[in-house]
């Protein structure tokens, strides 16, 4: 390339080289053969090299003087005032100057680069002055702005300094603020304990009202119970009132009565309900009566799931007295009094009416067999109609049976028109065996009284002579009428045999083609 020809170069490759020639040390500190490697050996330049020393200094110097003030790096700083010494860096420094391939460049009048390979290094000084004198100017400019920051600091100073002392004041006005939190913290939660009390005061006195209320409710309808009870007690002044274990019992009348005891229609004043109330008056009985009742209230005791006998609710012996009050199940009335008022409208009990008791008087007898007990006074007082059903009562003389075959009874059994031979022909001195079969014989006079309307032993006056009649193994004056049914006949003649080995059992006057006809 010749030496008037120019080339522009870009930005990158001028910053390649300012970047090397910072590294260069001055020109004064180079030997004669380290400057041969960096000019090309014209004369002309050796004459112009004083002058160019001169320049160098002066630019020098100002780059000291600028550099005082500037923030400039410290590789640079000493790299333009000759301190750095290129002798030790010789060999580097070509190496990097064959690297980067450097070639002078010199400045035009219209700011473009031109590339000129004999480019002497006084032209690239001259560059580099031009781009401190830039610095200077830069430096001037940070200087001002330097000088704008401290008042702009001084002005912060006393900013951050009110603001300090506002700090201080908005500290403390915090510490009384906490305070306060603290004590309206505390004052809360007293408040809050307080609230607590006062609901729980409050519940309380809820539920005091709702106490109230309810005593008020109560006693006025305490107040109309004992209004009630006035106008009973002036309603029911002339009546008879029983208390049984606590339980008050209003007595109606008297519906029965026998050797030791008295029975009464009474109603219960707490179910509103009628029972038949038997007093007993021990008074007047001896011990052996004695052991009958509580022998009866045993008997009733074990029989009430067999739904064949009269149910007792309640009893109490009432020591004052000296009688005991059975409260017990009550019926509309007994067969002695239908069978009567039958006879007298039809002369007999007609069926299938007859038919229907016959079987109920058997399946209650037989009920009371199956457990083990013989009546020993059937009669048809003892049975008791309730509802629909028929139920043995009075267990006065009953007794269970030892052997489930026979008993030995050692007391009067039974009324005398219903009593079987074996029970009158037994001596004081012996026992008298009673079976079944006694219960038996007293059936069948019952059956031959709704039969033919009268007993079979009325006619004879006199009680010997009836026990006589009895128990007499002919039976010569038992008589049977006429009868249509001989399935009739037939039961009643074998109920009445005198031996108790020859009667029917209840088992088979259940199965008997009698009741099947009806």
């Amino acid at each position: 390339m010749s030496s008037n020809e120019t080339k522009t170069i870009d930005i990158n490759t001028m910053l390649q080289r300012l970047s090397f020639l910072a590294q260069m040390p001055p020109l004064t500190q180079m030997k004669n053969d380290e400057y041969d490697e960096y000019s090309d050996g014209s004369s002309s330049e050796q004459d112009e090299e004083d002058t160019t020393h001169d320049k160098t200094s002066m630019i020098t110097e100002e780059v000291e003087q600028g550099s005082e003030q500037s923030n400039i790096d410290d590789k640079e700083k000493f790299a333009y005032n000759g301190i750095v010494d290129f002798t030790d860096c010789k060999e580097e420094f070509l190496e990097n100057y064959q690297q980067f391939k450097l070639e002078p460049i010199s400045i035009k009048t219209d700011f473009t680069c031109s590339i000129d390979n004999e480019k002497s290094p006084r032209s690239q000084l001259f560059d580099l002055a031009l781009e401190l004198e830039n610095e200077r100017r830069d430096n001037n400019t940070l200087k001002d702005e330097l000088e704008e920051l401290k008042k702009t600091k001084i002005k912060d100073d006393e900013l951050i300094k009110n603001m300090s002392d506002e700090i201080k004041t908005l500290k403390n006005e915090l510490n009384i603020s906490e305070r306060l939190i603290t004590e309206l913290k505390f004052t809360s939660q007293i408040n809050h304990n307080r609230f607590d009390q006062l609901d729980s005061l409050r519940s309380e006195n809820l539920m005091l009202t709702e106490k109230l209320k309810s005593l008020e409710v109560l006693s006025t309808q305490q107040t109309h119970q004992i209004e009630k009870l006035q106008k009973y007690e002036s309603y029911f002044k002339n009546y008879t009132f029983v208390q049984v274990n606590k339980y008050l019992y209003q007595i109606v009348n008297k519906i029965g009565q026998g050797g030791f005891s008295e029975v009464y229609h009474c109603i219960s004043f707490r179910e509103n309900k009628s029972y038949a109330m038997k007093k007993v008056k021990l008074s007047e009985i001896d011990e052996e009566s004695v052991n009958l009742v509580m022998n009866e209230i045993t008997l009733l005791k074990k029989l009430q799931d067999t739904g064949k006998v009269i149910r007792l609710y309640d009893y109490e012996y009432v020591k004052k007295d000296n009688h005991l009050n059975l409260v017990m199940e009550i019926g509309s009335t007994d067969l002695s009094v239908f069978f009567k008022r039958e006879i007298q409208k039809y002369k007999c009990v007609k069926e299938p009416t007859r038919g229907y008791f016959w079987q109920k008087m058997l399946e209650a007898v037989h009920a009371i067999h199956n457990e083990g007990v013989i009546h020993s006074d059937i009669k048809p007082g003892n049975f008791l109609v309730v509802g629909c059903e028929v139920k043995l009562i009075d267990f006065n003389i009953s007794n269970t049976i030892s052997d489930k075959t026979s008993i030995t009874l050692t007391n009067d059994c039974g009324t005398l028109h219903y009593m079987a031979p074996e029970t009158l022909l037994r001596d004081n001195d012996s026992k008298t065996r009673i079976t079944k079969k006694t219960d038996v014989w007293s059936l069948g006079i019952i059956l031959y009284f709704i039969t033919f309307g009268k007993l079979p032993f009325q006619h004879i006056k006199n009680q010997y002579k009836m026990i006589h009649a009895i128990c007499d193994p002919l039976q010569k004056d038992l008589s049977f009428g006429p009868l249509d049914n001989p399935e009739l006949e037939d039961v009643i003649k074998n109920c009445l045999a005198h031996e108790p080995s020859a009667r029917y059992s209840i088992d088979k006057l259940l199965e008997h083609p009698y009741l099947k006809s009806i």
